[in-house]
């Protein structure tokens, strides 16, 4: 799920790339991840979102739109592409340590 003309730049350099490698190599493209997600259930995920890339809450709502039942979704205030750690650190904690101790039930 790619949104706005940036995302429909890089989805059509994604097909050609994957193109020219299932080309080349007995290599199958990944699958998506909507995919992934839905064929992982009933295993539960945990989704960190950051809250000012304006794309990712909404890719997050799409994955979990793929299984609601076992894909929880955090859209990290004031977080940038993969800080949400270092933007959020005690909340981030809290909920990857939460998840991860109800999962392991």
């Amino acid at each position: 799920m790619r949104t706005g003309s940036g995302g429909f730049g890089q989805e059509a350099l994604d097909r050609l790339r994957y193109g020219l490698v299932d080309l080349l190599t007995p290599a199958s493209p990944p699958p998506s991840l909507r995919h992934a997600v839905e064929a992982m259930a009933p295993r539960r995920v945990l989704l960190i979102a950051a809250r000012r890339v304006t794309s990712e809450p909404h890719a997050a709502d799409h994955f979990e739109g793929a299984s609601p039942r076992t894909v929880d979704v955090w859209i990290a205030p004031g977080a940038g592409h993969t800080n949400a750690l270092e933007a959020r650190q005690s909340e981030w904690i809290a909920r990857v340590t939460e998840f991860l101790a109800a999962a392991r039930c």
